[in-house]
C-alpha cells in the first residue's frame, strides 16, 4: 500500500470514529431525557385499606408503560391498571395525564362472605334474626354478610328457638342444614255428650274426656258421635301456646233439605227467620219446619214440613206473578210506552203489569220525556197520566238567565215573542237608501254577549292578534269571527253553525247549538225595541242629545282626527275604550251604540224586499264575500252613523270593525 493511500484509509478511521463518538452522544442525550421524563411522569400506586397495601397487585391492562414497585412509568399515553388481592373485588383504573407525577389512591371494596342456612321445615314460617334484628321470614336464609361475628336466632312457632354463632370471613362460602327441636305440648279435649270419638288428621286417637301429648302443628280436628252433628275445626299447636284445649256441646243430627226456587232473587224465611238463599239447608229432624218465599209482584207460598236423618227432603217452588191492571194516558195523546226498555205501545194504553214498582217512560218527538213510577196491584185499576211539555218550553223553562262561556264571556238570555220594523223610512234624517223597511217577528229565543269580544277572549284562540286585554277585538274579518265562533263551539261540546272545508265555508247549520254572529234582525232589535215602549233611531232613545257617558264615539276629543264628530259630546276617551267602559243600555248590553262597529251574521244585500212582506225569525243561508257591519264606533260623528238603522257591507277587516257571539237556546 503506498503511502497517499495509507493517509485516506487513516482519515476515514478517523471520520468514522468522529461519527461513532457524535451517536453516542446524542443517544446519551436522549436516554437522560427519557430518564428525566420518566422519573416526572411516575405515579406512585397508594392501596387501600392498610392491611393490603403491601400484598396488592397492580397490571397494566392497557397502554405502555411499567411498575417498579408501587409506582407506575408512562411517557406518552393514559394507561389502564387493574389493582387486585385476596378477599377484595379487584378494581379497574384508568390513570390520566393530570395524575402523573402524584399519588393516586385505589380503595378495594371487600368480599362479603356468602351464607345457606336452610331447616327442615318447609313451609314459610321460619323467621330468622342477625344481631337480634328480623332479618327475613322464610324456609332459608341465603345472603351476603360482611365479614365479621354475627349471632343469629332461627324461630319457628313449631320449634325451639336455636341460636347459632357464626364467624365469617372474606370470600367466605357457609352452608349449614340446620335442625330444629320440635316444640312438645298437648291436646285436652271435653264434650257433651261424652264418649265422642276424636280424629286428628283423619285418624282416630281416641274418645272424649282427651287428654293426649302432641307436637306443635296444625292439626285438622273431627269429632263425631252417631245422633249428633259432627264438629270439624283446625288446631294449632305452637311455641306460645303448647296446650291446646277445647270443650264441645253437641247438637242432635239434623235432616237436610234442598230447595228449587223459582224465580230466583226472593226473600226466603225459614221458622220465620230470614235465612240466606241456597240449594240445601240441614234442619233439626222430628219437627214441624215452616217455610214461606216471596218476592214482590208475585204471590208468595208457604210449607209446614218434616226432616228426616235417612233421607234429603226436596222442595219445589214456583211462584204465580202478582199482576195489576193499570191505564195509561198522557196529554197530548199519542206518546209511547218504555217499560225496562221495551216499548209497550201509544197512549192511551191499558196494560196488565207485575204488582211492583214500574217506572213507566213517556216519550213523544219533540217533547220532554217524563218517567213516572205507579205501583200495581191485582185488587184494582190504576190510572197514570203524564202532561208532556214541548222540548222548547222545557229548555227555555230550565235555561239560566246568563252565563259565562268557556273564554270568559257573558252572555244573556232573549225570550222574544215580538214584532218590529227593521231600516229607516225616507223621511228620517240621516237615512240611507240601503235601510230598506222590513216588518219583521222574532219568536226563537237567544243568548246574546253583554260586550263585544275583548282580545283576552280572542287571544285563547288566535294568540297571534295582539291588543290591550279589555279592549275589544279589531282588525279581524268575518271569516276570522265566524272560526272563533266554531271554536268556541268545539270548546264546550256544541254543534258548530258554521261548517268548514279546507278552510272554505260550505254551509250554515240553523238548528246548531253552538256560537254564531247575532243576525242583523236580532241586533237591531236589540239595540231599538228590547225594553222600551216603542222602536228608538238611537241605542239612548229618540233624542239627539247623547246622555252624559252613553256611548264611545267621535266627540270633542276626537276633532281634527276625524271627518265628523259630535259636538259638545265628551266620552273621555279619542280611540277605542275598555270594553264595557259606559253605562249599560236598555238592552242589559254594552257598546251597541258605540265604541267598534260589529260584524253579523248576514251577508250584505242591496235588493229590497216585498211590499207587506212578514219576516219571522230571518237567518240568512247564504255565503257572500261581504257581510253586514252594524252600530256606531269611535270614528262615528254623525246622524247617520249613530241610528241604529245604520248598516255597511263590508269584505275585510278594519281597525274599528269588532264582533259579539250569540247562539240559539235550541
Amino acid at each position: 500500500m503506498s503511502q497517499f493511500e495509507q493517509a485516506i484509509n487513516q482519515a476515514r478511521q478517523k471520520q468514522l470514529r468522529l461519527y461513532l463518538l457524535g451517536l453516542a452522544t446524542v443517544l446519551f442525550t436522549l436516554l437522560i431525557i427519557v430518564v428525566v421524563i420518566i422519573a416526572t411522569r411516575g405515579i406512585r400506586i397508594e392501596v387501600k385499606p392498610d392491611e393490603i397495601t403491601d400484598k396488592a397487585t397492580i397490571t397494566i391492562t392497557g397502554g405502555i408503560g411499567f411498575i417498579m414497585g408501587n409506582t407506575l412509568y408512562s411517557v406518552f399515553n393514559e394507561p389502564d391498571i387493574i389493582v387486585e388481592a385476596e378477599g377484595f373485588y379487584s378494581r379497574q383504573e384508568k390513570i390520566h395525564k393530570k395524575n402523573f407525577g402524584k399519588v393516586v389512591t385505589i380503595t378495594l371494596k371487600p368480599l362479603p362472605a356468602n351464607i345457606i342456612l336452610r331447616t327442615h321445615a318447609t313451609d314459610a314460617k321460619t323467621t330468622w334474626l342477625v344481631n337480634n334484628q328480623l332479618y327475613i321470614q322464610s324456609n332459608e336464609l341465603i345472603s351476603e354478610l360482611e365479614a365479621g361475628e354475627y349471632s343469629i336466632s332461627v324461630m319457628h312457632p313449631y320449634y325451639e328457638v336455636k341460636e347459632l354463632t357464626l364467624t365469617l370471613s372474606r370470600g367466605q362460602q357457609f352452608e349449614q342444614m340446620i335442625e330444629l327441636q320440635p316444640v312438645s305440648g298437648e291436646i285436652k279435649i271435653n264434650t257433651s255428650p261424652a264418649d265422642v270419638e276424636i280424629l286428628l288428621n283423619d285418624e282416630l286417637i281416641g274418645e272424649t274426656p282427651l287428654l293426649k301429648p302432641s307436637f306443635a302443628g296444625e292439626y285438622s280436628l273431627k269429632i263425631r258421635k252417631e245422633g249428633f252433628e259432627p264438629i270439624t275445626e283446625t288446631i294449632i299447636i305452637t311455641r306460645e301456646k303448647p296446650v291446646l284445649e277445647r270443650n264441645y256441646h253437641l247438637l242432635p243430627e239434623k235432616g237436610k233439605l234442598n230447595l228449587n226456587l223459582e224465580p230466583e232473587g226472593g226473600k226466603l224465611l225459614i221458622n220465620k227467620i230470614q235465612t240466606r238463599l241456597n240449594d240445601s239447608y240441614r234442619l233439626e229432624v222430628n219437627q214441624d219446619h215452616q217455610l214461606v218465599y216471596s218476592k214482590p209482584g208475585y204471590i208468595s207460598q208457604t210449607k209446614t214440613f218434616r226432616v228426616s236423618t235417612d233421607k234429603t227432603l226436596s222442595i219445589n217452588i214456583k211462584l204465580q206473578q202478582d199482576l195489576g191492571k193499570v191505564q195509561l194516558r198522557s196529554s197530548p195523546e199519542g206518546a209511547t210506552v218504555i217499560i225496562d226498555s221495551e216499548t209497550k205501545g201509544k197512549t192511551p194504553v191499558e196494560l196488565l203489569l207485575p204488582a211492583v214498582e214500574q217506572v213507566i217512560t213517556f216519550t213523544k218527538p219533540g217533547y220532554r220525556t217524563v218517567a213516572k213510577k205507579i205501583l200495581p196491584t191485582s185488587t184494582s185499576t190504576k190510572l197514570l197520566e203524564a202532561n208532556l211539555i214541548p222540548e222548547q218550553v222545557a229548555s227555555l223553562q230550565e235555561a239560566p238567565s246568563s252565563y259565562k262561556h268557556k273564554a270568559g264571556g257573558t252572555l244573556l238570555l232573549f225570550k222574544p215573542n215580538d214584532r218590529f220594523t227593521m231600516g229607516a223610512s225616507r223621511d228620517e234624517p240621516g237615512q240611507r237608501a240601503n235601510e230598506f223597511l222590513r216588518q219583521v217577528q222574532l219568536t226563537r229565543p237567544f243568548y246574546a254577549g253583554m260586550n263585544e269580544v275583548t282580545n283576552s277572549i280572542y287571544q285563547q284562540y288566535d294568540q297571534k292578534l295582539s291588543g290591550k286585554p279589555n279592549e275589544p277585538v279589531t282588525g279581524v274579518s268575518w271569516f276570522d269571527a265566524i272560526q272563533f265562533c266554531n271554536w268556541l263551539s268545539r270548546e264546550e261540546g256544541l254543534k258548530e253553525v258554521y261548517q268548514f272545508n279546507s278552510n272554505r265555508l260550505t254551509g250554515i247549520n240553523r238548528s246548531a247549538n253552538g256560537y254564531r254572529l247575532l243576525t242583523e234582525a236580532e241586533w237591531e232589535w236589540l239595540a231599538r225595541k228590547v225594553n222600551r215602549n216603542k222602536e228608538t233611531r238611537f241605542v239612548w232613545g229618540d233624542n239627539t242629545v247623547i246622555p252624559k257617558n252613553t256611548v264611545n264615539v267621535a266627540d270633542e276629543s276626537a276633532k281634527g282626527a276625524v271627518k265628523s264628530y259630535v259636538p259638545g259630546y265628551n266620552d273621555g276617551q279619542a280611540g277605542v275604550a275598555a270594553s264595557g267602559s259606559y253605562n249599560m243600555e236598555l238592552s242589559g248590553l254594552f257598546d251597541q251604540g258605540g265604541n267598534v262597529s260589529e260584524w253579523v251574521h248576514d251577508s250584505y244585500s242591496l235588493s229590497p224586499p216585498k211590499k207587506n212582506e212578514l219576516f219571522l225569525d230571518p237567518f240568512d243561508m247564504t255565503n257572500s264575500d261581504t257581510h253586514v257591519i252594524k252600530g256606531a264606533n269611535w270614528r262615528s260623528g254623525t246622524i247617520t252613523t249613530l241610528r241604529a238603522a245604520y248598516r255597511e257591507g263590508l269584505s275585510s277587516a278594519r281597525d274599528d270593525v269588532g264582533f259579539r257571539v250569540g247562539r240559539n237556546l235550541y
